[in-house]
């Protein structure tokens, strides 16, 4: 009989924000770096992102944002900062399906390729190789709460609590020029 795993503790799954830059930075493409981007900024969990089209992303004031489906068939909006936004609209370029994301078959990424891509730009950048995209999602909340922001849709906190939230669901400290998650191009590297 095997002995059982031990836990990793969620801390040790939290990347620091030079960790992130790193990663997204050690992508080989501007497609590959604005998804892993857009995951890190939105806290958009993998099958998110490979399910994005782009019927789900609207503009919004300088940015833009996404309708995301996630888990449990939940629908929820994120807004994209206007710096993401821009990068967002330049991968569109003759694209020749709905999704947003594809892969060199031309098809709507699928997670495993996700997954191969940060396990790669992890590998490339230094950063742990047990990075995965559900440590950008932690990330990109830890980042959030530190910078005092609500990393929980408003929505969720509206009907744990009764307050009326005017806040939009997505006010994940994105966009402001104080936040770990603004996305302003000195944090993220260009092309």
């Amino acid at each position: 009989m095997a002995a059982p795993k031990p836990k990793e503790p969620l801390a040790q799954r939290i990347l620091s924000l030079e960790d992130v830059k790193a990663l997204i930075g050690a992508a080989k493409t501007q497609r590959e770096r604005t998804s892993l981007a857009l995951m890190y900024g939105c806290g958009l969990r993998v099958s998110e992102l490979c399910g994005l089209t782009w019927d789900d992303l609207q503009p919004r004031d300088d940015g833009g944002q996404a309708t995301v489906y996630g888990k449990g068939s939940k629908t929820r909006v994120v807004l994209i900062p206007a710096v993401l936004w821009r990068r967002l609209v330049s991968v569109s370029c003759g694209a020749s399906t709905d999704a947003v994301f594809v892969g060199s078959t031309g098809r709507a990424l699928e997670r495993t390729m996700v997954h191969r891509l940060i396990k790669d730009c992890a590998s490339r950048a230094g950063v742990s190789e047990k990075a995965s995209s559900h440590w950008l999602r932690h990330s990109h909340a830890t980042h959030a709460i530190l910078r005092g922001r609500r990393p929980v849709p408003a929505s969720a906190v509206s009907q744990a609590d009764g307050s009326d939230q005017s806040r939009p669901e997505s006010d994940l400290a994105l966009g402001d020029d104080q936040s770990p998650t603004s996305l302003k191009r000195a944090q993220l590297p260009t092309q």
